[in-house]
């Protein structure tokens, strides 16, 4: 699986080994309440995990995504495959 290929959740599982604290939280947030990041602004996801925006932008770069709003679309993305018609 490339890079570009990968979810959310795989990315976050290829980086926690070398993620700050600050980072940490963010990742453990996402892990913990996907659907509900996915349809946060950076600013309330920022504000839930306790970290400034800046802060969640780097989180954002350090799993290969150029900002916020491809990342909220690959977690969406995601979940769009789950939800789908069987």
């Amino acid at each position: 699986m490339s890079k570009s290929e990968a979810s959310v959740v795989d990315r976050i599982a290829q980086v926690l080994p070398s993620l700050s604290d600050a980072h940490r939280r963010l990742a453990d947030y996402v892990l913990a309440k996907p659907f509900k990041v996915a349809v946060m602004t950076i600013d309330e996801f920022a504000s839930a995990c306790e970290v400034s925006n800046a802060t969640a932008n780097r989180f954002v770069r350090k799993l290969g995504l150029p900002g916020y709003p491809q990342f909220r679309a690959l977690l969406a993305q995601g979940f769009e495959q789950a939800l789908a018609p069987v």
